[in-house]
């Protein structure tokens, strides 16, 4: 894809998911390890003064590189959130990147908006975290 290619598509995902602030890629292997494809999209994040969160799913991901190059710092999923869909599994991925964040100064989790239990089980340990001093969006880390 070129870099219009690439824009006129990431508008057009980011005109159905309000109140974005930030990205993170999960093109899969092949689009990850390609430094063109992350260097356009880092360019596109940047021009709406977006943050970048590399996915970690692609072993060859080039998204720190294209991110760091274009002054967008590193930021870096470390804890899958809601790999399995079980609320227990949740909370446990959620008390493992606590401890990831107070064993380092931060961590980053991603998860899925769509799952049937995800919104409910991170908003209840947000609370949690929150009370505990241990959360905050990536949006808010700089690095």
């Amino acid at each position: 894809m070129d870099s219009s290619t690439v824009s006129q598509t990431l508008d057009a995902d980011l005109a159905t998911v309000p109140n974005v602030s930030g990205i993170n890629n999960h093109q899969g292997g092949q689009g990850c390890a390609d430094l063109q494809l992350m260097t356009y999209e880092c360019e596109w994040a940047r021009s709406k003064g977006f943050y970048v969160v590399d996915s970690n799913s692609a072993r060859n991901s080039k998204v720190a590189q294209a991110a760091v190059s274009l002054g967008l710092g590193h930021k870096r999923n470390e804890v899958f959130i809601d790999h399995q869909n079980d609320p227990d599994y949740i909370r446990s991925a959620m008390r493992k990147l606590a401890d990831l964040a107070t064993k380092n100064g931060y961590a980053i989790g991603i998860c899925h908006f769509n799952r049937p239990n995800t919104a409910a089980v991170v908003g209840e340990m947000v609370k949690v975290l929150k009370e505990e001093g241990l959360f905050a969006f990536a949006r808010d880390i700089d690095n």
